[in-house]
This record gives C-alpha cells, structure tokens and sequence, in this order.
C-alpha cells in the first residue's frame, strides 16, 4: 500500500498543491476576483458609468456619476463605491460579488468588517447594520454624541465582539469626552 506524505513532496509539488486549493476554494466560493465583477467607464459627457455584473457577465446594475466616484474592494469581495457630493458628505453603494447582492446608498456610512456598516442618522442616533439586508442585522445606538457638523465624526470605533456585542468608542457631550461602552443588541429594542 502506498502512502502520500505532505512532508515528502518537493517544494514545487508542495506549492502546487496549495495554489490548486485556494484555486478550488476561490471558485467554490463563487468569484475568482471582485474587479471583474465592476466597470467605471468615462463617457464623454463628463459622465462616469458605474455598472456591476454577474459570474456570466449579464448586467446587473448600472449607474452615472457626474465625476469619477472612488471605487475599492472590501473584505476580498464587496465593491465599495464613494461618490463625494462636497466635502467631507459622500455617498457609498456596495456590491457583493459572491451573491451579487447591490445596497441602497448610504450617506457617510463607515465600513466596520463583517458586512456591517455604521452611519449617523441624527444628532443622537447611530446605526448599525448589515450592508445588504436589514433584517440580518441592524439596530440603532441613542447616545449623548457631541455636536458636529458631520455627525459621522463622532464616531471614533465601532467593533464587532462576539454574542451580538460591539465596542462603541465615541465622543460625548459639549466637551468631546471620548468614551468607550460595550454595547449589546440583544437587550436594544
């Protein structure tokens, strides 16, 4: 009987290998590379066309820019796309290119990990959720946020912790304390 050691096969059969199985993971997963999932064509009206398509190449989503949006890929597979309407105000839509899920837009909304987003909706409020679909995640934090004219600034850190906890770091009141809470979604209405 014939035995397969790891630790016998040379250092190019060794690599091979490897390279075939993150080639397999990476096409198990549904994409091989998130940039061949997105266009940004300039037209010649001063206009930038952003679209976004399938595995096939089918169309899925396209929209116009008036200038040249910031394009970036989050996590390995989420397109994020800014569009600045002065600064610092901006508007952000993402796309998945695993299960080419589009967002609606969101205005200055901070991209944390994990598919979730953080954006200020009032002087009080901070929201937190999913990118793609609120019923997945998405709750709202009231707190004594200081007063901003861009209320997203405020906002020092959010990070996902285990068991629906997050770590809200922020600054508070007239005096901008910054102040670190451990906030849990399970006990938010």
């Amino acid at each position: 009987m014939m035995t397969l050691s790891f630790i016998n096969i040379n250092k190019s059969r060794k690599a091979f290998i490897i390279l075939l199985f993150i080639t397999m993971v990476c096409y198990a997963r549904g994409h091989n590379n998130p940039t061949e999932h997105y266009t940004v064509i300039y037209e010649n009206n001063d206009q930038y066309r952003v679209s976004f398509y399938d595995d096939n190449k089918k169309l899925l989503y396209s929209e116009t820019y008036s200038h040249e949006p910031h394009v970036s890929i989050m996590d390995g597979s989420i397109v994020k796309v800014e569009f600045s309407v002065g600064n610092p105000a901006y508007y952000v839509l993402f796309f998945d290119t695993v299960d080419f899920k589009v967002s609606p837009p969101f205005f200055n909304p901070s991209y944390i990990g994990r598919g979730i987003i953080i954006y200020r909706e009032d002087e009080k409020k901070l929201v937190i959720r999913d990118i793609f679909d609120k019923e997945v995640l998405c709750f709202e934090v009231l707190k004594d946020f200081s007063p901003s004219a861009v209320p997203s600034l405020t906002v020092l850190e959010v990070i996902p912790l285990e068991n629906g906890l997050f770590k809200l770091k922020y600054l508070k009141g007239p005096n901008f304390v910054i102040t670190t809470e451990t906030i849990d979604i399970n006990t938010i209405n």
